[in-house]
């Protein structure tokens, strides 16, 4: 959102509110007059000793003189569930062409990607350091997608990140017969999917985030 002024007394007062997600969810993170500078959209960050508050019943994160910000290299694949937009859009699968299918292990720590090492079996996180087996991680994917814009003579490129793919191969596996597991799903298996399932995908025109398939 924009910032807004509030007036509180005397004092006018300079308020930000974002979304903020991790892979359990997302919160809205409210942000007061300096704060507003310590956060930048599109990066990732860790917050440490921040304040849980309820405004209207729906509870938010704000921050106060103990908490700290450090940048963070993990990797967020989880969409905003929060974001609004009354400006939407929909195009329909099968999409018209992949430009590119990425599959990858996730740490189950710090949820960065974990470097690819066909050979061990046991894999190390670099940020977090966190050890595991290479079986007991998280297969996660993302795909870059072409679809047709036939009302604009067009077309239109949008990311679907792993919770919206997940959904995508739900309905595949209904018109298909296709018995896999979603994390059983090579990048070619993603690709087949894309170009040959029936589905609605409506999207932010604002942003160009995918927020529901139907």
């Amino acid at each position: 959102d924009n910032p807004t002024l509030i007036q509180t007394g005397n004092k006018t007062l300079t308020k930000q509110e974002c979304t903020i997600t991790d892979d359990s969810g997302s919160i809205r993170l409210v942000l007061w007059k300096d704060d507003i500078k310590k956060i930048d959209s599109g990066n990732t960050y860790k917050i440490f000793k921040a304040m849980v508050k309820t405004y209207a019943k729906q509870k938010y994160i704000t921050l106060n003189k103990q908490t700290t910000i450090e940048l963070s290299t993990s990797n967020v694949q989880r969409e905003d569930t929060l974001m609004t937009d009354a400006s939407q859009n929909i195009v329909e699968c099968p999409a018209e062409a992949v430009e590119k299918v990425t599959t990858y292990l996730s740490c189950s720590k710090c949820n960065s990607s974990l470097p690819r090492n066909q050979q061990e079996n046991i894999i190390k996180c670099t940020n977090c350091g966190m050890a595991k087996l290479k079986s007991r991680c998280k297969t996660r994917a993302l795909a870059k997608v072409v679809f047709n814009k036939p009302d604009e003579a067009g077309e239109i490129t949008l990311t679907i990140f792993d919770d919206k793919l997940s959904l995508l191969h739900g309905i595949y596996k209904t018109q298909s017969g296709d018995d896999k597991d979603f994390t059983q799903l090579s990048e070619d298996d993603l690709t087949v999917m894309l170009l040959t399932v029936n589905a609605k995908i409506t999207y932010s025109n604002s942003n160009k985030r995918v927020l529901s398939i139907s």
